[in-house]
Order: C-alpha cells, then structure tokens, then sequence
C-alpha cells in the first residue's frame, strides 16, 4: 500500500501527532492490502479547513481529529461529551463534532459541483468520521440515515474503518485524485508523517578537493564517470572564455621534481583520448553487469542490428530462458499484445513453484495452502510457503468469497490442503498471483488426504451449539451460536443483530451484509418483526472493538428457531 500525503502541517502540536498516528496505524494494518490512499491534510475546501480528506478508488472520507479518549456519549443535535468532558463541534461554535463534519461534507460537495470534479458520480456518497485521539467506547445516537455515511472512531481502529468503505457508486480514478489536487493548489506534503511520498532532502555536497596538473584540475575520489563530468565541464568553459594570460611567474623556491615534457600541448590531447577510451570501456563494464539483471541470458542474433532487433525476437528469448525474473519478463513480454488463441482452449496444468515461468499466460496451478491472510477486500491463500516466500498467491476477493466458501468451506481451514486454480499469472509488487473472481475458477485437488474434512466444514455435522452468552470462551472457534434476538441496527454495510441484550450489553452480536439481507428477509420477514425469537448462526467467533461477533457470510448460516 502507498500513503501520499498532501496539503500542510497543522498549526499545533497535538494535531501533527495524531496526524502521524494515523499514518502509521494505516501502515501497520494495511501494509500488505495492495491498496492505495492519497491524503490531503489540513487545506481549504470552499473556505472550510478541513483536517484531513481520504481518497480511496471507491470510497471518499473527510475526518477531523479530537484529542479525547474515554466513553462517548451524543447524539445528532445535542451535546456530546467524552468521560465527562465536552467535545466542541469546531471553532464556529457548532452544537457537536457531527454537525462540524456534516458541514464539511457538503461544502466539499458543492466545491466539486463547482469544480466540475468527478462528474457521474454519487458524490453524496462521501463519508464522514471523528477520529479520537482514544481509545473510545460507546457511540453517538444516530438516525439510520446519519449511521450510512457518519462514522466515530479512534486512531486505533480507523484503518478498520477504511476499509469497509465503498460504494458501488463512486469511483475515483487517479485521474481524479491529479483533477482535485490541482484544483485545491496542494503539493506534496514536505515532512516525514510516515508517508510515502516524502522525500528526504539532500545532505549538502561537501567541496571536492583537487590534485592541479599544468594542464587538467582532477577530482580526487571520485568516480571515472564522475571525473569525466568535470573534465568535460571544465573544457566546454574554456572554449567557451579564452584563458587569460598568467602573469609573469617568479622563480620557484623549490624546484619540480620532474620538468614538464616538452610537448604539452601533445600530452594534453593523448590524455583526453585516454579518458575518452577509459570512459567507454567502463560503459561497456557496467551494461556487461547490468545486462543479467534483466534477464538476458543468451547473446543477440548478429543477423539483426541490436538497435533494430523486433520486439518478438526478444519476447521469445526470454520465454525460452527458465531463470527469467518474473517481473523482467512481463515488462518485456507487455508490448506483445497477440494472444496464442490455440492455447486457450487447453489450460496447461502447473505446480504453483513453476508459476514464475508462466507470466502473462492463463494456466491451473495447483499448490499446498499453507497460509490463509484477510485483507481489506477478500483473503489471500499462500501456497507451499508463507508469505513473503509463497511460490503462488490465489487471491479471493469479496464479491466471490462466500460462493468460493460455499464449494471449499471455510477458508480458515484450507491449510494443508492442496488447492488448484485456474487463471492468468499475475505479477504485484514481486509477487506471483492469480485473482478468484469466481467459484469455478478454484477447486480442491482430488486425491486430497484433506478433501473430505474440509468439504465438511460448511455444515453443522460437528459443529458444537453453545449459548450466545457463552461466546467469550470460543473466540476463534467455529460454532452454532444461538440466542434471542434483542435489537437490530443498521449500518453502512448491512445490519447487526444483537443477541439476548441491546447494544451496548448484547452477548453477541451477528453481522448481516447487505447483499444478504433480502436473500433473509425473504426467507424469514423482517428482522424487526423477529424481535423475541431465537436465532442460531454458524461461524466464527471473532473480537472486534472489543465485541464479539459471527459474521453471516453465507445465508444457509442462520436458523430461525422455534421457541
């Protein structure tokens, strides 16, 4: 992932810390998500100063930083307070930090309409959050409306955020992001948060000491390169201004040791062709190490010009070469365009350890799961190794997870099993993957010692029934939990159902996403209505901001007991 940031510091300290904070809580979280994020920090929105605005390529955030931990407590038109303490909302005197963000909001909105940025896009979309400084408990008394875009969080917790943001609706294009950041005037912003975009300045070059010839002033301890550098600047300077006449010397106390050859002009010029043939041949030295390192590993056809060599000639060589780095060998291979189409209606079948010779091409590799990694938008399984050493990267993204878990089971519990997948061999940031997109393009080697024990995972057959109460002592472990459905609430990315007990005092609490809410509501009538009744979900327990949940990934995952 890139953080770049923009904009300026802000006037006080606090807020540069909290600034950096959360740069490097990001990092730590999403360090290996694969995704960008471009920050403008502390600028002018249609006369608005906002503190921080994140630009994400389906999601945008506009955030302001209060330095306050403890239980929150609010709601959207009166007072909010923090263990006791009143939270402002700004310099304007607004009634709470909701307000202050809402107001943000929408002057970004107009700016854009003014603007005429990211046109076409549902830019009411934007979100809004408060990072606290925190940690922070409790939450602010939302509508439903207001719970879809407007979100409380502390630094701790933020990148989790992020990364549920998104909508189907939005979309921002880099181009975008470079529309929006000449518009505002910002620059990169040129200081170390943690960001990626900071460049470090120079350290002062110290003053080259020279030897003085009769002729050539030569840098001492530099390079060959760089000495010829200086000798060609110094001789353009001469032609360019006559020397002018020295005058009269006197006699020298101290004798050279050696007299100056009596041809000096002659010397002079052998000594430039020396630095002239000296210069070439530490040309020739350095391509001659250079060339391995992108992969030429055989001698050009002499029956063609180097300079006129085609493209597939070159192409082919490296096809041919199975040391070939995978990244050298997609930047050589991308000006082929042609596709073989005689190869796409037989899949070549590989091990996941020889997917380096196979960029650019679609094949089936198969390979041991020896690590399964979510991420922000699906879940990365390893094969044969962990990462960073993964021979092959099978990337799952959301939008297939659950129909992927339906055919395989959980996929927590792949490990050891030998998995195949077809597709195209990627190449990301040097390492070899292939994205799932669909359920049929991955599937369990037969033969598998685990195929049985793991295709069993998505029933109930084994599964322990606890009481919802009980989940504390199952954190991590898949289980049937069941309890009484007490409350329901919305949220921008589906519903929470919490068990036994409203929020904040629920037992547990069962996470329904949006794409499976008809598919339930449909099956059962509406949550609401269901208030009082047993429900029973099948998953993991899992911890997040210190409450215990099951996610309902799968809508076969949640029973409607009689009572």
């Amino acid at each position: 992932m890139s953080i770049l940031l923009y904009g300026q510091k802000a006037d006080r300290t606090h807020e540069n810390k909290m600034l950096r904070a959360f740069i490097q809580a990001l990092k730590a979280d999403w360090g290996g998500a694969g995704k960008d994020i471009t920050l403008i920090a502390n600028s002018m929105w249609d006369g608005h100063e906002v503190d921080l605005v994140c630009l994400l390529p389906t999601a945008i955030l506009v955030a302001d930083f209060k330095h306050y931990s403890g239980h929150l407590i609010g709601t959207e038109n009166g007072e909010w307070t923090v263990a006791g303490a009143a939270v402002k909302g700004g310099s304007n005197h607004r009634a709470n930090p909701f307000q202050q963000v809402r107001e943000y909001k929408f002057a970004i909105i107009d700016w854009l309409k003014q603007k005429n940025l990211l046109e076409n896009q549902n830019i009411g979309h934007i979100n809004g959050a408060i990072v606290f400084t925190g940690p922070i408990t409790g939450e602010v008394d939302l509508s439903v409306r207001s719970s879809y875009w407007f979100h409380t969080t502390d630094i701790e917790s933020s990148p989790a955020v992020l990364a549920d943001l998104a909508s189907t609706e939005l979309r921002v294009y880099p181009r975008d992001i470079k529309a929006i950041k000449k518009a505002l005037g910002v620059q990169a912003l040129d200081f170390d948060f943690g960001q990626d975009n900071y460049q470090a300045k120079a350290e002062p070059i110290a003053p080259v000491s020279v030897i003085r010839s009769d002729t050539v002033e030569q840098p001492v301890g530099l390079t060959a390169k760089e000495q010829s550098g200086v000798y060609k600047a110094e001789t353009e300077a001469t032609q360019r201004e006559p020397a002018k006449p020295a005058p009269a010397a006197r006699k020298p106390d101290v004798q050279p040791a050696s007299p100056l050859p009596p041809q000096k002009s002659r010397m002079s010029g052998m000594f430039k062709s020396a630095m002239v043939v000296g210069g070439v041949f530490l040309t020739m030295a350095l391509v001659s190490q250079i060339y391995p390192t992108i992969g030429q590993s055989s001698p050009v056809d002499t029956s063609t010009s180097p300079h006129m060599q085609p493209v597939e000639t070159v192409a082919q060589q490296h096809a041919n070469t199975p040391a070939v780095k995978a990244q050298s060998y997609q930047k050589v291979a991308t000006p082929v365009a042609s596709k073989n189409t005689a190869t796409t209606t037989n899949i070549e079948q590989i091990e996941a350890r020889s997917a380096s010779r196979y960029v650019g091409q679609e094949v089936t590799a198969c390979g041991t799961v020896v690590q399964t990694t979510p991420f922000s938008k699906g879940v990365y399984l390893n094969l044969d190794k962990p990462h960073p050493q993964q021979s092959l990267t099978l990337v799952v993204w959301d939008d297939s997870l659950g129909a992927v878990e339906n055919k395989l089971g959980r996929l927590s519990g792949l490990e050891g099993v030998e998995v195949c997948a077809r597709g195209a061999v990627g190449d990301y940031r040097n390492r070899l993957q292939i994205q799932i997109n669909a359920a049929s393009a991955v599937y369990l080697k037969a033969n598998s010692p685990h195929l049985a024990a793991a295709s069993q995972q998505s029933s109930e057959v084994n599964v322990e029934r606890i009481e919802a109460y009980r989940a504390p002592f199952y954190v991590g472990k898949q289980v049937m939990a069941c309890g009484v459905l007490a409350d329901t609430t919305m949220f921008s990315k589906g519903m929470y159902l919490s068990l036994d007990k409203k929020y904040p005092n629920q037992t547990l609490t069962l996470v329904v996403w949006d794409e499976n809410i008809a598919p339930l509501e449909s099956k059962f009538g509406s949550f609401n209505s269901k208030v009082g009744r047993t429900f029973c979900a099948l998953g993991t327990i899992e911890k997040y901001k210190k409450n215990l949940q099951v996610q309902i990934e799968n809508p076969q995952f949640l029973r409607l007991m009689n009572n």
